[in-house]
């Protein structure tokens, strides 16, 4: 878990799940499960930076490989993603039973 404050107040925070990749035990694999951010904190470079500790977390970690996933609707985190280095490989489905 990392975590985003402002002063003392949690205003965010990142959910990883760390561990060997479920094909490839010899790598260790970060999937970034839940992010939220207050909406106040979810414009400028906020979001970005946030992320990008996120990653420093990952990395710190042991993390070699990461996945991140958002929703298709939201064009706009799809970019900050991108800004970040990350690169779109497969499209998921979802189908209620």
């Amino acid at each position: 878990m990392v975590t985003a404050r402002d002063a003392s107040s949690l205003v965010g925070f990142a959910f990883n799940i760390v561990g060997p990749h479920l094909m490839y035990k010899n790598v260790c694999y970060g999937i970034t499960n839940a992010i939220f951010l207050d909406k106040p904190y979810r414009f400028g470079w906020f979001p970005v930076k946030f992320l990008r500790h996120n990653l420093d977390c990952l990395r710190e970690w042991g993390v070699k490989e990461t996945f991140i996933a958002r929703d298709v609707a939201n064009q706009r985190l799809g970019k900050v993603f991108e800004r970040l280095g990350y690169k779109a490989v497969e499209v998921g489905y979802t189908r209620s039973l």
